[in-house]
């Protein structure tokens, strides 16, 4: 589905500049973007992914991953069409590297309807991943606005390649922002990254404006007013609206790893448990 972009400028000729990402692309008539997923029409930039869902699924956060926001809870994660990145190796790319074209693959769901599915399979928030979420901006800051009066947290999984405008207006309605690293040097985002520049990263976190503070090295929005909280007991989140409800096809939390015991050389023999770990899974 087409929708106008939300943050662009318009330029002499027929141009526009993309305000979304950091590559902030001009774009001529007719023409899309570096991402593939927007596009020049008479002037006006438009997403041409807006609501397209390739995949849905249910996880527990610690799979984003994060590890200090309810641990072992659930949340419904999507992903759609599409990179600012080339990241070589990507485990997305067939849906990363969308480079446009008719075969999408792709159902389209409304903001209303993702947050009805997320209640529905007793989830606690809504998680964009798997591609990058930056260039689905206008349909997740629509649907986590949306979230957020249903008590619904929300996450994104991203490059950090937003720019500050767009995560001005996006932070007041976002609870996790957790940023891939790709590298840790100007050359290695200049090689992996499709010519990046890796100093634009820390600047597009948005603690400046739209209600975030930096608390204890983390960057986190302050909790509304209509929010409201939710009891983590162990590895399951207790859900006042659905007690008790589980979905069949969600897979269960991630267990706590055992704490580890004195090497047997000097605490006598090993008596550990020989059973074979479970095989992990990637997102």
């Amino acid at each position: 589905m087409e929708r106008e972009a939300l943050l662009y400028q318009k330029l002499p000729d027929g141009r526009v500049q993309c305000g979304v990402c950091q590559r902030r692309c001009i774009v001529a008539e007719g023409e899309r973007g570096w991402c593939c997923t927007r596009k020049n029409r008479r002037g006006r930039l438009v997403s041409l992914t807006y609501g397209e869902v390739s995949s849905v699924s249910v996880n527990p956060i610690e799979k984003k991953p994060v590890f200090h926001f309810h641990p072992g809870s659930r949340w419904l994660s999507l992903g759609g069409l599409g990179c600012n990145f080339r990241c070589p190796g990507c485990q997305n790319w067939d849906i990363a590297h969308f480079q446009g074209g008719t075969s999408r693959g792709t159902s389209y769901l409304s903001p209303e309807e993702q947050v009805e599915l997320a209640k529905a399979r007793s989830c606690i928030g809504l998680s964009w991943t798997f591609n990058e979420p930056t260039l689905w901006f206008e349909y997740t800051l629509d649907t986590a606005r949306i979230a957020r009066k249903h008590g619904l947290f929300t996450n994104y999984v991203t490059n950090g390649y937003i720019t500050e405008e767009a995560m001005d207006l996006l932070a007041p309605h976002l609870d996790v922002y957790r940023v891939d690293i790709k590298g840790f040097s100007p050359t290695t985002y200049k090689k992996v990254a499709g010519g990046v520049d890796v100093e634009g990263i820390p600047a597009s976190d948005g603690t400046r404006q739209a209600g975030w503070r930096p608390r204890g090295g983390r960057h986190q929005p302050r909790p509304g007013p209509q929010r409201r909280r939710r009891r983590v007991a162990g590895a399951g989140v207790l859900d006042p609206r659905a007690p008790g409800a589980r979905d069949p096809l969600a897979r269960d939390p991630l267990p706590t790893p055992p704490r580890p015991r004195p090497h047997p050389t000097h605490a006598g023999p090993d008596t550990r448990d020989k059973t074979p770990e479970r095989a992990s899974t990637t997102s």
